[in-house]
């Protein structure tokens, strides 16, 4: 879900920059930015970019908890593999094999993390070049005078178009808070996304609160007797006789 959230994130920041930056002719792109240049725009966005690098630094976060998940499997994977010899070595077949399983387990969800996680970091290196773009404009407009002299017809032009990115701005971030509230409340866990509901026989409604069982992967029967051969025919003791 988070890979999700943030790629709409991106497309809703893209959208929130093409609001701002059109490609307009000369006459009316000054005056643009002139109206970017107000207080209540500038302030506005300054938000934005303020708003936008908290969900940045949540998403390098979310980054950090998925590596550790990962290192957890592969110290997991070595745990496992380690008790796979043993129960070799000791003759415990129904032991080694489980031990594998568990290996292949981990080997997929490893994977499947893995590949999350590049998509993630893909999707946070756009964020924060969506982000990084908006500040610019945002520092750009502040460098421009509000207060700076007009003629009439040009003040007219720059209200006029101060209006329309009002609009716009507004309605971009109903979309960004509806966007952000729903996320947050989905991670942490205040909505009935990550809950199951029941019914009792009386019609009495449960709620489990209950964390989601971690993913148990389909073991592969062929892997594991091929891992499982390959084991015993590495580990197993030569007899006396092959010694003499």
């Amino acid at each position: 879900m988070p890979t999700n959230f943030f790629d709409k994130l991106n497309h809703l920041v893209k959208s929130h920059i093409n609001d701002i930056v059109s490609p307009l002719d000369d006459k009316i792109s000054k005056s643009r930015k002139k109206a970017l240049a107000r207080h209540d725009i500038r302030g506005g966005l300054e938000s934005d970019v303020k708003t936008l690098r908290a969900r940045i630094d949540d998403a390098l976060a979310y980054q950090d908890d998925m590596q550790a998940k990962i290192n957890k499997l592969y110290d997991d994977k070595d745990e496992w593999d380690a008790k796979a010899d043993k129960a070799v070595e000791d003759g415990r077949e129904t032991d080694a094999r489980f031990a594998i399983g568990r290996i292949e387990q981990a080997q997929r969800e490893i994977e499947m993390l893995e590949a999350d996680l590049r998509e993630h970091q893909y999707v946070t290196q756009e964020l924060i070049s969506q982000v990084n773009t908006l500040d610019d404009v945002v520092q750009e407009s502040a460098q421009q005078p509000e207060s700076e002299v007009e003629p009439t017809s040009d003040k007219s032009d720059v209200e006029k178009i101060g209006e329309q990115i009002v609009t716009q701005l507004d309605s971009t971030r109903r979309k960004l808070t509806d966007l952000i509230s729903n996320y947050t409340a989905q991670v942490t866990g205040e909505t009935p996304a990550n809950k199951k509901h029941y019914i009792m026989g009386d019609g009495t409604p449960v709620v489990d609160e209950e964390p989601e069982p971690p993913r148990r992967h389909p073991v592969s029967k062929r892997k594991v007797d091929d891992d499982y051969s390959a084991r015993l025919s590495r580990l197993s003791k030569p007899d006396k006789d092959d010694k003499k």
